[in-house]
């Protein structure tokens, strides 16, 4: 994946020493759906942590100006 694919999804860990990492992207896959004219778009993205340690991070997303997130 290339990194501007990074703008569809981007996840930034945060290191034990208390570091922002930001996490290469490897994958993402997308499903749409459209049902009484509005659309649902189901984005699946997978990262890579090479480090030897579980990460907590913060996963952001730059939508449209008029789409919301219903769940995630």
């Amino acid at each position: 994946v290339s990194d501007d694919a990074s703008a569809l999804g981007r996840l930034v860990a945060r290191l034990a020493d208390g570091r922002e990492r930001p996490l290469r992207l490897k994958a993402q896959e997308f499903r749409a759906e459209v049902v009484d004219g509005l659309s649902r778009v189901t984005a699946r993205c997978t990262f890579v942590n090479d480090t030897a340690e579980a990460l907590e991070g913060t996963f952001s997303l730059q939508l449209p100006q008029q789409a919301s997130i219903a769940r995630y």
